[in-house]
Protein backbone atom coordinates (compact mmCIF):
# COMPACT_ATOMS: atom_id res chain seq x y z
CA UNK A 1 0.00 0.00 0.00
CA UNK A 2 1.49 3.36 -1.05
CA UNK A 3 1.38 6.28 1.65
CA UNK A 4 -0.94 9.62 0.79
CA UNK A 5 2.06 11.49 -0.58
CA UNK A 6 2.58 8.71 -3.19
CA UNK A 7 -0.41 8.46 -4.25
CA UNK A 8 -0.74 12.24 -4.37
CA UNK A 9 2.36 12.14 -6.38
CA UNK A 10 0.94 9.35 -8.98
CA UNK A 11 -2.37 11.57 -9.25
CA UNK A 12 -0.32 14.53 -10.64
CA UNK A 13 2.41 12.77 -12.48
CA UNK A 14 -0.78 11.09 -14.90
CA UNK A 15 -1.11 15.69 -15.66
CA UNK A 16 1.99 15.65 -17.74
CA UNK A 17 2.15 16.31 -20.95
CA UNK A 18 -1.41 18.41 -20.92
CA UNK A 19 -1.71 20.95 -23.67
CA UNK A 20 -3.80 23.61 -23.17
CA UNK A 21 -7.27 23.68 -24.59
CA UNK A 22 -7.39 20.29 -23.51
CA UNK A 23 -10.17 18.38 -21.06
CA UNK A 24 -8.70 15.97 -18.84
CA UNK A 25 -10.91 13.07 -17.18
CA UNK A 26 -9.02 11.37 -14.64
CA UNK A 27 -10.65 8.32 -13.12
CA UNK A 28 -9.45 6.61 -10.05
CA UNK A 29 -9.95 2.63 -9.52
CA UNK A 30 -10.06 1.72 -6.17
CA UNK A 31 -9.84 -1.94 -5.03
CA UNK A 32 -13.12 -3.51 -3.94
CA UNK A 33 -13.73 -3.02 -0.32
CA UNK A 34 -11.40 0.16 0.04
CA UNK A 35 -13.31 2.68 2.32
CA UNK A 36 -12.34 5.42 -0.04
CA UNK A 37 -14.96 4.28 -2.53
CA UNK A 38 -17.72 5.13 0.12
CA UNK A 39 -15.86 8.28 1.64
CA UNK A 40 -15.10 9.70 -2.20
CA UNK A 41 -11.46 10.97 -0.38
CA UNK A 42 -8.02 9.93 -1.72
CA UNK A 43 -6.81 9.78 2.04
CA UNK A 44 -9.50 7.10 3.11
CA UNK A 45 -7.72 4.95 0.59
CA UNK A 46 -5.88 1.42 1.63
CA UNK A 47 -5.54 -0.05 -1.75
CA UNK A 48 -2.72 1.02 -4.78
CA UNK A 49 -5.78 2.65 -6.84
CA UNK A 50 -5.67 2.65 -10.81
CA UNK A 51 -5.44 6.07 -12.54
CA UNK A 52 -6.87 6.38 -15.84
CA UNK A 53 -6.81 9.51 -17.56
CA UNK A 54 -8.74 10.62 -20.17
CA UNK A 55 -8.19 13.43 -22.84
CA UNK A 56 -9.94 15.11 -25.46
CA UNK A 57 -9.42 18.54 -27.06
CA UNK A 58 -12.25 21.60 -26.61
CA UNK A 59 -14.45 21.31 -29.02
CA UNK A 60 -14.33 17.02 -28.24
CA UNK A 61 -12.54 16.21 -30.98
Amino acid sequence: MDSLENKIQKLISSFKGIEPGKILNVIIKHDNGCPALRSHNLSDCTCNPEIITKGENKNGN
